[in-house]
């Protein structure tokens, strides 16, 4: 008997509870793709940095940099792609910044819902207990 709050908030949990641990395995990731293992890692590693700031073209340097960091780290994974596609979607267009401060006329409206603050005291509260069972293991 499950309404569609409550499915959401299922789902709110489950996506939240999946991108924290991809995130953290992300990271991990990441660190050794990154770490120097070897003289030729050290070599290029400096000379990608050395190219970058001898660039007097900031926005060229910014580029390759980017460019030399997409080839190194392991791709975001669907759940971390979600995520910033939501971002993407809630921010600002042109920029590519968010404004938290455009969403607080909603989340007062929101919050003055029964339902829905019981709701997310539910998501909080399974969101917490999935992180302690996390750290117990």
């Amino acid at each position: 008997n499950g309404t569609l709050l409550d499915d959401l908030a299922i789902q709110i949990v489950d996506a939240a509870d999946s991108l924290g641990s991809e995130t953290l395995a992300y990271v991990g990731q990441a660190a050794r793709a990154l770490a120097i293992n070897d003289e030729v890692a050290a070599v290029s590693a400096f000379r990608s940095l050395q190219d970058a700031l001898i660039q007097q073209d900031t926005t060229n340097a910014r580029q390759r940099v980017q460019d030399d960091l997409r080839k190194r780290l392991p791709g975001l994974s669907p759940s971390m792609q979600r995520f910033r596609s939501i971002l993407a979607l809630l921010g600002d267009a042109q920029n590519g910044q968010t404004d938290p401060s455009k969403f607080v006329p909603i989340v007062r409206k929101l919050a003055q819902e029964p339902r829905i603050r019981n709701t997310a005291n539910v998501v909080a509260a399974r969101l917490g207990e999935r992180v302690l069972s996390r750290g117990l293991r």
